[in-house]
């Protein structure tokens, strides 16, 4: 359900100064107890904050201090990037669940108490993980198949933005207010672990679903009132994740399951008339042998039918069409030799609930 957290502070010069001394402090004292040794902070090449990632213990993938300058005054404070499952299960697949609220606040209460220990002059952060702000939160889910290619091959073929598509193993699609990204965890790791000689030997991939929640997205959740306050117990939310998830799987790829030509039209065949059918075939057609960004299609086919399918009639009655018997507007191509492919909705029991009949 959650994979990532970002948490922030704001924070005032003199205990900015204060926390670089006393984490660095903290990294300095890990380094003569642990054999691995730490990076201190350090400099990101934009200057615009000094981090480490020395806290991976904890579950803390990074921890940054920035510096900005804003209408004149100089504004600080702390960010961490916190993974939960990372210190929960002690597994690079593992993805934080509902029940996993109170473990995470404590592991994360005595990250800060450890931090805590090495500030000077009294001042300490707050250790409740609900008094930090939630920048970003990562939402995800995932399902195992020995379809991975061909899944990711149709997420890709029903959004057509070339830059956009920069990775070959994961669909990537970067907005002002998230970033989606479904993508094959399993190479993700074995990357991570420098073991993709090994990738062959993996006949099931695990599939990641992931939405990546930024501060306009969280601002709009609590203005829909699905939240009131941009923090970790109130974002922490089977539905709110289910929900996000649910909407850029609806925008980008649908709903339904995946069929190849010869299927699909037979099931159209059973359920329309021939001449609506004859419609329907043009988006398939379309979608089979392009890339097309899917809401593109409805304009798409007006324009090849010289106007007399007009776009409106694409979106109000054949998408409706496809969406009634189930059938994705992308089809699997013949030589693939599949007839059928879930919808990874289907695959994941968390998401199956929420998905209206």
């Amino acid at each position: 359900m959650i994979d990532t957290i970002e948490l922030m502070l704001d924070i005032d010069k003199i205990h900015r100064d204060e926390l670089y001394d006393a984490i660095n402090d903290a990294i300095e004292y890990s380094n003569e107890t642990d054999a691995r040794k730490s990076k201190k902070l350090h400099t990101d090449k934009k200057k615009r904050y000094v981090h480490t990632a020395a806290f991976h213990d904890y579950g803390i993938l990074d921890l940054k201090l920035y510096s900005s300058m804003n209408y004149g005054l100089k504004n600080n404070w702390i960010v961490i990037r916190y993974k939960p499952a990372m210190r929960i299960y002690r597994d690079k697949y593992a993805l934080a669940k509902e029940h996993d609220l109170i473990e995470a606040s404590n592991i994360f209460e005595k990250f800060i108490g450890y931090l805590n220990g090495f500030v000077m002059d009294g001042f300490e952060l707050p250790i409740d993980i609900n008094v930090w702000k939630v920048r970003r939160i990562d939402y995800a889910f995932q399902f195992k198949t020995n379809y991975f290619r061909e899944y990711l091959t149709l997420f890709k073929n029903g959004y057509k933005k070339l830059n956009d598509d920069v990775y070959d193993t994961s669909f990537y699609v970067k907005g002002k207010n998230t970033n989606v990204n479904f993508y094959d965890k399993t190479v993700q790791v074995l990357n991570k672990e420098n073991r993709l000689h090994q990738l062959d030997f993996y006949t099931e991939h695990i599939v990641r679903l992931e939405v990546q929640c930024k501060r306009k997205y969280l601002d709009y959740i609590i203005y829909k009132n699905t939240v009131m306050q941009p923090i970790v117990k109130e974002l922490w939310n089977m539905k709110v994740a289910a929900k996000s998830i649910l909407s850029k799987l609806k925008s980008y790829i649908g709903v339904s399951d995946y069929w190849c030509l010869e299927k699909g039209l037979e099931i159209l065949n059973n359920s329309f008339t021939e001449k609506k059918v004859a419609k329907i075939e043009k988006i398939l057609h379309l979608t089979l042998h392009n890339r097309m960004l899917l809401k593109r299609v409805p304009e798409k086919i007006e324009e090849e039918s010289k106007g007399l399918i007009k776009a409106k009639y694409v979106r109000d009655k054949l998408f409706p069409a496809l969406k009634k018997v189930n059938m994705n507007p992308v089809c699997i191509p013949k030589y693939w030799g599949i007839e059928w492919l879930q919808n990874p909705v289907k695959l994941i029991p968390e998401l199956k609930e929420y998905i209206k009949p």
